[in-house]
This record gives structure tokens, C-alpha cells and sequence, in this order.
């Protein structure tokens, strides 16, 4: 049986794919992330959520590896497609993420083509002004 962190979220999906075995997340992101995904009334493909300091130091395209919010458990690398990605962009705006990037990043053959990342994360002081 297949562990979960929430209704929708399992411990498999959330780990770090270098098979490390760490897979705890930020109990709010979590709650926040939960609730985007019933907001989309679907699933949300999760391409990288929790990662080690070595993972992530392989992996990441941030300048500053170090202090990286996937190995501070409050990021989830989510994939999809199409008209998707503005109604995710949105709601995960109106939810409270802050720092949401988004980046073009290969093609697609069983989808709709071009695919867009979102790196959604969880900023715990709100009083911070967000980018947009």
C-alpha cells in the first residue's frame, strides 16, 4: 500500500529521485499544495519535489545551490501542458505561493508540445511583496 503525505500526495512522488530516501516536506506546503491540486480537480504530475543537498547540487539550475528550497522541503517541480498551466499559474497565485517560476523546456510528443515547469514554493513570511 502506497504511503501518503496527503489525500493525493505520496511519499514516492514527494522523495528525492536519487533514491536517498529523504521524502519529508514543509507540513503548510503540503496543505497548500493539496489544496492547489483540488482546486485543478485533477492530478498534478510532480517531476521533483524533495531533494538532498548531493541531488540537488547535480540537478539545480539555481545560482545559489546551497540554499535551495527543495532541500528546504518547500518546492515541487509540477509538469503540465496547454491551457493547464495559466489556470495552475493562477490559482497557485491566488493561493499564496509566492515565487512561482516557469520556464519553456523541450517537447512533447504525447501532449500538446511545449511543456512548461512550475517550480511552485512556499514562502513563509507573507508580509513579502511577490515578484508580480
Amino acid at each position: 500500500m502506497t504511503q501518503m503525505i496527503t489525500r493525493n500526495f505520496s511519499i514516492s512522488e514527494m522523495a528525492c529521485l536519487c533514491g536517498c530516501g529523504l521524502y519529508e516536506m514543509d507540513e503548510e506546503f503540503m496543505r497548500m499544495l493539496q489544496e492547489l491540486r483540488n482546486q485543478m480537480q485533477g492530478p498534478l504530475r510532480v517531476s521533483s519535489g524533495r531533494r538532498c543537498d548531493a541531488h540537488n547540487c547535480r540537478v539545480s539550475t539555481a545560482l545559489n545551490k546551497q540554499n535551495s528550497i527543495h532541500t528546504k522541503v518547500q518546492a515541487a517541480d509540477i509538469l503540465v501542458s496547454g491551457e493547464s498551466a495559466m489556470l495552475l499559474f493562477e490559482k497557485a497565485r491566488k493561493l499564496g505561493f509566492y515565487g512561482i517560476w516557469r520556464r519553456l523546456d523541450g517537447f512533447d510528443f504525447t501532449v500538446f508540445g511545449f511543456l512548461v515547469w512550475f517550480s511552485v514554493q512556499f514562502l513563509p513570511f507573507h508580509s513579502q511583496t511577490p515578484p508580480w
